[in-house]
């Protein structure tokens, strides 16, 4: 069975005139008529009852016409869908992303996104840097926003997305809370709240050596990788510590938020992808996180 014969089919069930159906398919009558005959044999069934005067439909025909407009309208809705893929406009993208590009424009993104592209399911996940870059590398996940500091980003590709500062955040009634700047030579015997070496242990060495330069010898007295919770812990009063400049947004009472006078690390929040068989839907994305990168 034939796609054209389907809708050659069609146009004579929907005219009963097969002269008719021929000039609305562009086509002589005999092939036309030919091309239904051998549809009726293939299914062993007469769809048509001819007379010199009239064309109309058997019981199967009856069937069969409205079994072969829903197959044709899904093949139609199948390839707009396909077409509509094929533009970025239709389908499916996975998210990653650390909680800090969430207080960045990261969410302005997304809106935009979807308002753009309304029929692209989005899959947001919150997830460590290093479970992003695993699952990149092995398919599970599209898109991915994560901390950059040397990681070996080999077969991906990588857009600095921001860069932003440490600063120190420490509870509002500590004593250095007054401050318009801090040093880290001040924070001698303060106990700290840091994210956790292994998920990105190049970053947490280069700020342990930035305290000890300063003369401090750090004091880890938590170590998470939720920075809702590292700020509980320090409005609690437990202990202060560096977070990225954009935690501020954050909003949580108790904290006060001190730049710190000696350099730390940039923090740089790159969108890493796989190099190779990105989808189109992929390459609208990346598209309109350009367009807010470049505006921001």
């Amino acid at each position: 069975m034939e796609l054209r014969q389907l809708k050659y089919f069609l146009a004579v069930a929907e005219e009963l005139h097969f002269g008719n159906a021929a000039r609305r398919m562009n086509i002589s009558q005999p092939p036309l008529s030919q091309q239904v005959k051998q549809l009726e044999e293939e299914l062993g069934a007469k769809l048509f009852e001819r007379t010199s005067r009239s064309v109309a439909l058997t019981p199967e025909g009856v069937f069969f016409k409205e079994e072969a407009k829903a197959i044709l309208e899904r093949l139609e809705r199948a390839g707009d869908t396909v077409r509509a893929m094929a533009r970025g406009e239709e389908g499916a993208l996975s998210i990653g992303f650390v909680v800090i590009i969430n207080q960045s424009l990261l969410p302005e993104v997304i809106l935009d996104f979807q308002q753009r592209f309304p029929k692209v399911r989005l899959e947001l996940k919150e997830m460590t840097t290093n479970y992003q870059l695993k699952s990149v590398r092995n398919g599970t996940l599209d898109i991915g926003f994560i901390r950059y500091h040397n990681q070996d980003l080999s077969g991906l590709c990588k857009k600095t997305y921001i860069k932003e500062n440490y600063v120190l955040a420490l509870s509002d009634r500590h004593p250095l809370a007054g401050r318009s700047e801090v040093s880290l030579g001040e924070l001698t015997d303060e106990p700290l709240v840091m994210f956790k070496r292994d998920n990105l242990p190049a970053l947490y060495d280069e700020i342990v050596r930035a305290f000890t330069r300063a003369g401090m010898r750090p004091r880890m007295v938590q170590e998470t990788n939720r920075r809702l919770t590292a700020i509980a812990l320090v409005a609690a009063g437990m202990g202060v510590s560096p977070v990225p400049e954009s935690t501020r947004r954050l909003g949580r009472e108790g904290v006060t938020y001190l730049p710190i006078v000696e350099p730390l690390p940039e923090i740089e929040v790159a969108a890493v992808w796989a190099d190779k068989g990105g989808t189109s839907v992929l390459d609208s994305f990346v598209a309109v996180m350009e367009s807010h990168r470049h505006r921001d």
